[in-house]
């Protein structure tokens, strides 16, 4: 079977969207040519400071490098408020007495046709655990906590918004714990660190409905069956000269733009 992943999913409804490229994603996703390891310097931030809050490897299984002032020993404003918020985080896990018992464990099952990538999973107190997730908490199982050094941790507007009260209604954020929880059963929580000097924090425990898990399982069957249509019918490319310029396929790829698309407007 088709093994989806959570970006897996994001990535074939940005093409649905219009948003990116059949090509790419058949050569990441379906042949496994490239691994599109491609990072901006926010995001290797983030791996930075999830690497030294829980020991987890970047992508591809990289030590997530420190960066640096030029010519200097002092750590860029970003690397060393991720160091700080790193520490912060494992106070936070003493606080509340979580065991870690995994970290980066890779999760396949064949049945339900998805593969997942844990950050961390730790054991709470029984009481902690009840308290939180109410009657519906699994306490057989270890929760997924999943770690964000996002600046939108208090935003209310835009795709990375993440302030509560407007989360239900972000589809494309929310989608992750909705696949984990699916997938394994085990309750699931955002942990958000903020990287500007305000140092925020937010710990957004989920709970979901056996509605919404049971309509989750139905649209990855769906999306399923509209990927293995795309492998039988071949994928389609969507060129643009700023997606393709950036891309890895770029130097081989017969489709690629190096031109602007001639856009007509009409009047």
């Amino acid at each position: 079977m088709l093994l989806l992943s959570n970006s897996m999913i994001n990535s074939w409804l940005d093409i649905q969207e219009g948003d990116g490229c059949g090509l790419l994603f058949e050569a990441i996703y379906v042949k496994r040519e490239i691994k599109d390891e491609r990072t901006t310097d926010a995001q290797e931030a983030g791996q930075f400071f999830e690497y030294k809050a829980t020991g987890a490897l970047a992508y591809g299984g990289k030590v997530p490098l420190a960066k640096y002032r030029a010519n200097t020993s002092t750590l860029l404003p970003e690397f060393e408020i991720a160091l700080r918020q790193a520490a912060r985080f494992k106070d936070f896990l003493k606080t509340i007495k979580a065991k870690i018992v995994a970290v980066g464990r890779e999760v396949i099952d064949e049945a339900k046709g998805s593969i997942l990538h844990l950050d961390l999973e730790v054991d709470l107190p029984g009481s902690l655990h009840r308290r939180i997730w109410g009657p519906t908490a699994n306490l057989s199982k270890p929760v997924i906590i999943d770690l964000k050094f996002t600046a939108g941790i208090d935003a209310s507007y835009g795709e990375f918004a993440w302030a509560a009260e407007g989360l239900p209604k972000k589809k494309g954020l929310t989608r992750q714990a909705i696949h984990y929880q699916w997938t394994t059963e085990q309750d699931f929580a955002w942990y958000l660190a903020d990287p500007s000097i305000r140092m925020l924090r937010r710990f957004y425990p989920v709970n979901i409905s056996e509605e919404t898990l049971e309509n989750h399982g139905r649209f990855v069957g769906e999306v399923r069956e509209e990927i293995l249509e795309a492998i039988q019918d071949g994928f389609i490319p969507n060129p643009s000269e700023d997606r393709c310029e950036e891309c890895p396929l770029f130097s081989t790829c017969p489709s690629r733009a190096e031109m602007p698309v001639p856009q007509v407007i009409e009047l």
